[in-house]
């Protein structure tokens, strides 16, 4: 009898640590499903963003879609108020990304799966990496005691004047629309197969790495850059926030209609 509960109980423990063992398994794949990106073979959004002196001033969501061989840009207005009346991107740290990535994921009802962001500095040296490009400047600003606007060469040192220029009239200018129109023009000259090695090279040099904050690993900078490289063949579309812009003596603020979308704003 001693022997029969002996045996009972090993087998019980046998198959209570199999069970155990298996289902580790099972969440540990459904995690990891979860959580991997392949940017070459999945949909996936990622918050784009940059920042000056630690402080957010340019957001964007790009939705990246192989599957449907397409391309999606979400541009968030600067100074986007939140429900509870505190400005989106004053959400934003360089220690924590969640704070900010759980509001957005608000705004467009669908998961962030990757993240980064850009200082100035970081953008200033990637430019000049990869290369200059033309670019139609939106609001003249001061740089070299010479005044910049319309059509230029965009370098590295020009980009960072643009967007650290203290003279903005902040009631006209949007950080965010200028960095979206530099974000368009640097993809139409450098998003192909020639400059997409350059880019993801840039982004991964060991003195670029310490000016940007991101979850990405290597190679999925690396995947990214090899998707944008067929952003000509690419169906693009721009996405906007439904919401109301306020107006006061100082600044532009915007209010969003909604806060928690219960429907993928890319679908």
């Amino acid at each position: 009898m001693k022997i029969q509960s002996k045996v009972f109980y090993k087998s019980f423990f046998i198959s209570l640590l199999i069970f155990a063992l298996v289902a580790g398994i099972i969440i540990s794949s459904l995690y990891m499903d979860s959580v991997a990106v392949e940017p070459t073979k999945r949909e996936s959004n990622i918050l784009l963003g940059l920042s000056h002196s630690g402080k957010l001033i340019s957001l964007m969501v790009m939705n990246c879609n192989p599957q449907n061989n397409s391309i999606s840009f979400l541009p968030i207005p600067d100074n986007t108020i939140l429900e509870n009346g505190e400005i989106l991107q004053d959400q934003y740290s360089t220690v924590r990304i969640n704070k900010l990535r759980v509001a957005v994921e608000g705004l467009i009802g669908t998961r962030i799966n990757r993240f980064i962001i850009f200082s100035t500095e970081a953008l200033s040296s990637i430019t000049n990496e990869v290369g200059k490009f033309e670019y139609l400047i939106p609001y003249k600003f001061v740089y070299e005691n010479y005044e910049h606007s319309g059509p230029s060469y965009m370098n590295g040192e020009l980009s960072l004047a643009m967007f650290t220029y203290s003279g903005y009239d902040m009631t006209k200018v949007s950080i965010s629309e200028i960095a979206s129109s530099y974000l368009y023009s640097f993809l139409l000259k450098h998003a192909n197969p020639t400059s997409a090695t350059k880019i993801s090279d840039a982004i991964n040099s060991a003195d670029i790495k310490k000016m940007i904050q991101t979850n990405m690993s290597d190679n999925e900078v690396i995947q990214y850059c090899n998707f944008l490289a067929n952003y000509s063949n690419l169906s693009q579309k721009n996405i906007g926030i439904e919401g109301t812009s306020h107006l006061t003596s100082s600044k532009l603020y915007f209010t969003p209609n909604r806060y928690n979308l219960d429907k993928n704003i890319f679908k």
